[in-house]
């Protein structure tokens, strides 16, 4: 059950890299919906490249999240640093949903952020869980040792 929650937890983030990507081809409009920074906003209509290289950047930050979920679980081959990065990558999936508390306080209710801080929340959770998981048959594996 756990491994299924990373393999849950890899497709979210991979469908956000993607989404990320589908900025750069949908344009300022797309930034704009996707409530990315002013000036990331002036940068797709104005045709530079900060708003590519960022949505590139971040994708790929995201495309790697899965991949070590994919690892983790041994859809792929085991990567470097997997249990280090496994706790980052639900350490931050955590941290950014709950940066939505003091969004909320500061700027009132916005429905994109609250939707974006469940989504990374319940990402995060995955993460965690399948974490756990891995983290306990491996040290199950080397007490059998």
């Amino acid at each position: 059950m756990q491994l299924k929650l990373l393999l849950l937890g890899a497709s979210i983030a991979f469908c956000a890299a993607i989404w990320h990507l589908l900025c750069i081809i949908g344009g300022p409009s797309w930034f704009e919906f996707a409530r990315a920074p002013q000036e990331i906003i002036d940068s797709a209509k104005q045709g530079t490249w900060l708003a590519p290289v960022s949505a590139v950047l971040i994708a790929t930050l995201m495309f790697i999240c899965s991949l070590y979920a994919l690892s983790a679980i041994h859809v792929i081959r085991q990567l470097p640093l997997l249990k280090t990065a496994l706790i980052v990558i639900t350490s931050l999936c955590l941290i950014r949903a709950s940066i939505v508390i003091p969004y909320l306080i500061q700027f009132g209710f916005d429905m994109w952020e609250f939707i974006a801080a469940i989504v990374w929340f319940f990402v995060g959770l995955c993460y965690l869980i399948g974490t756990v998981e891995i983290l306990n048959n491996l040290r199950k594996e080397s007490n059998c040792a």
